[in-house]
């Protein structure tokens, strides 16, 4: 065979193996990115078990609120449909945004900071929200290793014909950007938990 021959049919298996490698790359991404959602979704599913224990604690004390029982319930309502990701992910959002207002109207409201089941639930809100954004910049930090990847030359044009599509971030709602806090005192938590 002639080198002229030979330099085409090394060319296009060079190209074969690039395009197999980038394949393979955007897949385990993806893959990546399911397996963090899997995890995301347990936390989420956690608080979706947590708040109709907290609704049904607080309402009582917090008639007046209505609005944010009711903001709360569609919400998570929304979020348990089947539907499109980005869908999901604005629910699950505005999930968060309800309850750092709930816990924040909770620490205004001393007759449920005296109550030892309301105490309970404000410590799981907090942790799972805890674990939910911690949940969530993993997502975010995956999804942005995926969408770089799937965005850059010349890994678009494969991308493309492979119909591999940008995938959301997890982006919280202004309000729900911080943990919601426990404000309670030392002497408190002491006296309510029976110490």
């Amino acid at each position: 065979m002639e080198y002229s021959a030979v330099v085409p049919v090394i060319l296009v298996l060079l190209l074969l193996i690039y395009i197999v490698i980038q394949y393979n790359s955007f897949v385990k991404k993806r893959n990546r990115i399911k397996q963090v959602m899997h995890t995301m979704d347990a936390m989420l599913q956690k608080r979706h078990d947590t708040i109709p224990n907290l609704v049904e604690t607080v309402k009582g004390y917090m008639s007046h609120e209505q609005e944010i029982f009711n903001k709360i319930t569609e919400a998570r309502e929304k979020a348990r449909l089947p539907g499109h990701e980005d869908e999901k992910i604005k629910a699950e959002s505005e999930i968060s945004d309800c309850m750092s207002r709930l816990v924040a109207l909770i620490e205004d409201t001393p007759e449920l900071k005296a109550r030892k089941n309301a105490l309970h639930l404000q410590r799981s809100i907090f942790e799972i929200e805890k674990q939910i954004n911690a949940s969530r910049r993993a997502l975010n930090s995956v999804v942005k290793d995926y969408n770089t990847s799937i965005q850059t030359f010349p890994n678009f044009i494969l991308a493309n014909i492979f119909g591999f599509k940008e995938k959301p971030y997890f982006k919280a709602l202004s309000e729900a950007y911080s943990t919601p806090k426990l404000n309670m005192k030392k002497e408190e938590m002491i006296r309510h938990d029976g110490n």
